[in-house]
């Protein structure tokens, strides 16, 4: 893959009801020191007065504005967007974020040199505080539990090393179509939370690299804490995120890890437990909320015997 300063880049950004948030997001893609770009939006089912309000802005823009009429999900609306994207390098960025003018021209260059290169990724910082890393890729795993870790969560920026080696992305990051002609797309199996991973697992079993670009900033409006890396759940989420990661480790740890991954899910069980015992739930809904934990888990396990999966493939 030959590129250059004018390579297309498209950039698909997934949305559902944050007007607010994808308008700014928008106006930092087109402030953008990167100008050959192409904007393809998916709409998961948003109310359909969000969409013309987008396209009555920004009508002088080069977006494809793709709405679902059904909630499909993500995987779903990725793969819908990269078939009909043009550009030779993709860049997936979550409708919550915003980019540093010069963060595009940053990732294309990382691909300058590299024919190896599939995947590079941003420094992520809080959007209110903007000079603490809300996160810059999983740097490891953890060998017994598989706990993915954000080793610079909540660290100054001005602390992070020049040559951070990362295993995946999550929320926000860029990959050549080369790499997705090789690997397939996202996986139809894993619909929500965990496939950012579970897509960039394949692209580097291709033999792709994954790099984290240092020099790109994005500015990700999430509330910041000082204790942990802020956790949204709800049953959806709790659901996903266990089958999901189920079916993460199953596909690509190693045989022992797997046993140990599988060993450790009653401390994966307490920590969930916790957070839902903290929340302002009422008890019933706390019961329920626990209880997709549970079914997350059971739907993993038994998927991942199934050898369940969906992935499609592009010309």
């Amino acid at each position: 893959m030959k590129l250059n300063k004018k390579t297309l880049v498209s950039i698909i950004i997934p949305t559902f009801n944050r007007a607010t948030q994808l308008e700014m997001c928008l106006n930092s893609v087109f402030q953008s020191t990167y100008k050959n770009i192409e904007v393809i939006i998916v709409d998961d089912n948003s109310n359909n007065k969000i969409r013309k309000k987008i396209l009555t802005n920004y009508k002088n823009k080069n977006i494809n504005y793709l709405y679902s009429k059904d909630k499909r999900f993500l995987s779903y609306n990725l793969n819908k967007a990269i078939k009909k994207s043009k550009g030779e390098l993709i860049l997936k960025l979550d409708d919550d974020n915003t980019l540093d003018k010069n963060t595009i021209s940053e990732m294309v260059s990382s691909f300058y040199n590299d024919k190896k290169l599939g995947v590079v990724g941003p420094v992520a910082l809080y959007s209110k505080k903007s000079n603490i890393i809300c996160h810059a890729g999983v740097t490891r795993r953890s060998k017994i539990m598989r706990r993915a870790i954000y080793e610079y969560v909540n660290t100054n920026i001005s602390s992070l090393p020049s040559n951070v080696q990362v295993e995946d992305f999550t929320n926000v990051f860029m990959f050549s179509k080369q790499a997705i002609i090789e690997s397939g797309l996202f996986d139809l199996e894993i619909p929500y939370m965990g496939e950012d991973s579970e897509f960039q697992a394949r692209i580097v079993r291709k033999g792709y690299k994954i790099k984290l670009c240092n020099k790109a900033i994005v500015y990700h409006d999430i509330p910041y804490t000082e204790k942990m890396y802020f956790i949204r759940f709800n049953n959806l989420r709790l659901y996903h995120t266990m089958r999901s990661k189920i079916l993460y480790e199953m596909r690509y740890a190693k045989n022992y890890q797997k046993l140990t991954f599988t060993l450790s899910m009653p401390i994966y069980w307490s920590y969930y437990a916790y957070r839902i015992l903290k929340s302002n739930e009422n008890l019933n809904n706390k019961i329920y909320l626990f209880k997709n934990v549970i079914n997350g888990t059971v739907a993993g396990f038994v998927d991942s015997m199934k050898k369940k999966s969906s992935i499609n493939y592009i010309n």
